[in-house]
């Protein structure tokens, strides 16, 4: 994130926006300077829920195995791996809540115990991963892994189940929604779906020129 985005608020990007921000090679060079590079989907009809820290291709083999059928898997760093699962958002007045728990679960089960948001930013493959000990890594979408238009039913199933738990029985008032958030990843980019940020993600995956830093 940069001084201006700063003060001016993190931007929204459309995804030919965003294709031309990393073609320019703008992404590579923050990249260089040592930033980590996230992006953050924002899509009216679909939830894109990140299981963080999954641990080896066996960990998300084990996801599989369970019913979780992943739009994305990216390579974060050896041994390390990011899952998106998508799924249908609805109206339903506490749907951020729903979704929220849905995460915290599969985190707790296969991932990072601290992600608790349903709305939670992602690196952007291609570049490289500059957390302390994690070797410089370049950020590599898993293609035989990922499925980027399936919706994940398993995930849906347990959305639907939260989101029951969460409904007020007849002459009860439920608290509003509290919502977790997760202020430690800094995205620099949003996005309006993240299927048509796949559309352009084999020219993410090239070794961009990186500096040391």
């Amino acid at each position: 994130m940069t001084d201006a985005d700063r003060k001016n608020g993190e931007p929204f990007w459309q995804p030919n926006q965003l294709a031309a921000w990393v073609s320019s090679g703008a992404a590579a060079a923050m990249n260089a300077r040592r930033f980590d590079i996230y992006i953050t989907p924002m899509d009216p009809d679909h939830h894109y829920l990140l299981v963080d820290d999954v641990k080896g291709l066996e960990g998300v083999k084990a996801m599989r195995r369970l019913g979780y059928r992943p739009a994305l898997v990216q390579r974060t760093s050896d041994g390390n791996y990011q899952v998106i699962l998508k799924v249908s958002k609805t109206a339903f007045a506490r749907e951020a809540e729903a979704a929220n728990r849905v995460v915290q679960k599969l985190n707790r089960n296969f991932g990072d115990p601290k992600v608790s948001g349903g709305q939670h930013a992602f690196r952007l493959a291609g570049l490289r991963n500059k957390k302390p000990g994690r070797g410089d890594a370049t950020v590599e979408i898993d293609w035989g892994e990922s499925s980027p238009e399936l919706i994940c039913r398993r995930a849906t199933t347990e959305l639907e189940i939260e989101r029951s738990s969460l409904t007020p029985l007849a002459g009860h008032t439920l608290p509003a929604a509290v919502i977790s958030t997760n202020r430690n990843s800094r995205p620099l980019a949003d996005l309006l779906t993240v299927s048509a940020m796949l559309q352009f993600a084999p020219a993410l995956n090239a070794d961009l020129p990186v500096g040391k830093g």
